[in-house]
């Protein structure tokens, strides 16, 4: 039985750290793909000119964006994190 449960959490383990990854390859190609196709002068850089409603939106969609993929990182960071120092419920029972 015990074996299990960490063979399990082994698992859960893994899918949080390729969670991890994804997120990180995402930002870093999407910061790669920002600088390299527009003109970035004294490290900032226009990604959109144009109609003030349009960038609203662009710019809410970009936040929404950013959120979800810092949200999927802290569970997966915080899981890991308690899978690696949390007792399993049959270390606590012996």
């Amino acid at each position: 039985m015990e074996r299990q449960t960490r063979i399990q959490n082994q698992i859960v383990v893994g899918d949080a750290a390729r969670t991890m990854l994804v997120t990180l390859l995402i930002n870093v190609s999407l910061t790669v793909w920002a600088a390299s196709r527009h003109k970035v002068h004294h490290g900032i850089g226009d990604l959109y000119h144009g109609n003030c409603e349009e960038t609203r939106k662009i710019s809410s969609r970009i936040h929404i964006a950013v959120n979800v993929l810092g949200t999927l990182l802290l569970c997966s960071s915080n899981y890991c994190g308690y899978s690696i120092q949390g007792a399993v419920f049959l270390d606590i029972c012996d």
